[in-house]
């Protein structure tokens, strides 16, 4: 509607979203005045000197400087309220605390359409809300009031009001306003938040992951796209400072891109970990020149997933000796999603990992080597008692093929593996040390037995949080993991990819009280199995996801079934029943169950 009005009265939008939002305030104190013949004189208590520089051409935002000030506290005061309930909606006392009704400031802010009141009638009394016309409007007014405070009044602010990533993620708006407003501030701002962001939780853990673990991913991708929306919103913000940078399908749109370049290159020397997925953009060598990623000092942590056919480019990006954390995926961009495709890897590329002094985490997914290149890299990790993540997955020796048996995996002396995957690797013995570990994912192992073996010591894995097992092709094999689920019993999630259970019962313990999630992708089980999984379950008695994707369950009779009575139970709720629109899986069925307090028996 305010748009509707600036057009009509054949006024500018503004190039941004902070001029935007001063151009409809000044609008609606126009008319106001106008329209009321209002000779109101409001008193400012400030000098011209202190009059924002982005209101010099607004009459109205000038005549009336004081009273938007108090509206920016008001702003400020409520949407930072520790009483999450008054943020948006408040008392008028509350109001009257920043807007005098004797001096006529409230009616004003009411009358020009500012603020809206609202009558609450109760049994016995009534009383008035007052809120801002929209989010949007309060937020703008916020980051007014924060822009008029001292630099110290500014980091107190910040370094009092914000303590996570959420928080941060919360107010994302308000900061692209200021950054609208004062490009200065907003830069201040961003270097006092780069240690708020670092101590988060959420932050901690993904820069010591190798995983693309979308939980952690995502909110520093928010922080990193709302600090483009900074630069958008005033491209005099050259200075915002960030260190978590995400390089993805996003940047197939060029003015992100360059944005992000622009973001990267001021913040080069503060860079802590820098995640690549050649999602359909420019490639690996284009990246490194222009976003200039030789000699990352800081970084501790790469991700890396594309084509990897050049090694030249992979060392480049490695070759940073303070790197912890480090994964290199081969596969190739098909559209929508990615394949893997094994690139070789040469003594070179091998040596590069083993020269990462610090490395404490690694990734290595579908490479082959000559037989001396890939044992000399297996040893060197086996070598590193002190790494805590290990993962490697299709590993193949180019020199004896699938015959290839001399790689002894000893674990036994790393007393701070966390993390361990294993799949699709030529391996004679496997030995582990399970007294730290979290998260395990084990596939396919070249010699029969080892996958046996390592499965039986998982139930002595006291702090196992996740259990991930995926294209198992041995009859014994699912055997052995059928058996091992149940005993489990610290788990959180339970993940089974491309794995035939046929007729066998699926079964997890009733002892599993940590249980939340069971994602099963590309499944093949009897409509039979499937029930009894259901029933475990919905005898467990806190809520517990099951995501089924791409599943075979047989006869389709049974399947239809079990889903007719997931959805008449009211132990159950479904949060999706179709197919997906990404192309890696068809069919999905997602389902939790309920708490047991609100349970029917």
């Amino acid at each position: 509607m305010y748009l509707i009005c600036l057009w009509c009265d054949d006024l500018p939008l503004g190039k941004s979203k902070s001029e935007l939002y001063t151009n409809i305030i000044e609008l609606l104190l126009s008319r106001t005045v106008r329209k009321l013949h209002l000779g109101l004189e409001i008193t400012s208590e400030s000098s011209q000197s202190d009059i924002p520089q982005f209101w010099s051409k607004h009459v109205h935002c000038k005549k009336y400087y004081a009273l938007l000030k108090a509206l920016g506290q008001l702003a400020f005061e409520t949407l930072f309220s520790k009483q999450r309930e008054s943020t948006l909606v408040f008392s008028q006392s509350v109001t009257e605390r920043f807007l005098n009704k004797d001096d006529l400031k409230l009616d004003l802010c009411l009358l020009s359409g500012i603020l809206t009141k609202s009558k609450e009638v109760k049994l016995t009394s009534e009383s008035y809300k007052v809120s801002f016309s929209h989010k949007t409007v309060q937020e703008y007014f916020c980051a007014l009031y924060i822009c008029c405070q001292s630099e110290i009044d500014v980091e107190k602010f910040v370094l009092h009001r914000f303590k996570s990533v959420q928080n941060i993620l919360d107010m994302s708006t308000v900061f692209i306003f200021i950054s609208g407003m004062n490009a200065e501030i907003m830069s201040s701002i961003s270097r006092e938040l780069m240690s708020v962001i670092s101590e988060d939780q959420i932050t901690r853990t993904y820069r010591s992951m190798t995983y693309y673990d979308s939980r952690y991913v995502n909110p520093l991708k928010d922080i990193q796209n709302m600090y483009i929306s900074c630069l958008k919103e005033n491209t005099d913000n050259t200075s915002l400072c960030f260190q978590d940078f995400i390089i993805d399908k996003e940047c197939q749109q060029e003015n992100h891109f360059l944005n992000l370049k622009q973001l990267v290159i001021h913040n080069k020397s503060n860079i802590m970990s820098l995640s690549i997925k050649i999602e359909g953009i420019r490639c690996l060598r284009e990246l490194i020149d222009q976003c200039e990623l030789d000699d990352l000092h800081s970084v501790k942590k790469i991700y890396y997933r594309g084509e990897c056919t050049k090694e030249a480019e992979i060392i480049r990006l490695l070759t940073n000796k303070s790197l912890e954390c480090v994964t290199v995926v081969s596969s190739t961009w098909q559209g929508k999603y990615f394949i893997v495709k094994r690139s070789s890897c040469s003594s070179e590329l091998s040596k590069t990992f083993q020269n990462i002094s610090q490395l404490r985490a690694i990734y290595i997914n579908s490479f082959k080597m000559e037989h001396d290149v890939l044992k000399e890299f297996v040893n060197y990790i086996i070598n590193r008692k002190s790494m805590a993540e290990i993962r490697l997955y299709r590993l193949h020796c180019v020199t004896h093929d699938i015959s290839c048996g001399e790689m002894n995996l000893d674990f036994s002396q790393h007393s701070d593996l966390r993390t361990l995957g294993l799949s699709d690797i030529p391996v004679s013995q496997l030995k582990v040390n399970v007294s730290s570990l979290e998260e395990c994912a084990v596939g396919y192992l070249s010699k029969l037995g080892l996958f046996t073996l390592l499965l039986r010591e998982l139930p002595a894995a006291s702090k196992l949080h996740t259990f991930r097992c995926n294209a198992l092709k041995s009859s014994g094999d699912i055997e052995t993991l059928l058996q091992t689920l149940p005993l489990l019993v610290p788990v959180k999630e339970v993940w089974l990819v491309d794995i035939n259970v046929g007729e066998r019962s699926l079964s997890l313990s009733p002892e599993m009280v940590n249980l939340q999630l069971v994602f099963l992708s590309k499944v093949t089980m009897s409509g039979s199995s499937l029930r009894n999984l259901v029933k475990v379950v919905e005898k467990l008695l806190h809520s517990v996801t099951v995501e089924m994707l791409a599943c075979n369950i047989t006869p389709e009779t049974e399947f239809a079934d079990v889903k007719k009575y997931i959805k008449t139970s009211e132990n159950f709720v479904v949060t999706f029943d179709g197919i997906t629109q990404y192309g890696m899986y068809k069919y999905v069925f997602l389902f939790q169950t309920t708490e047991a307090g609100s349970r029917v028996h």
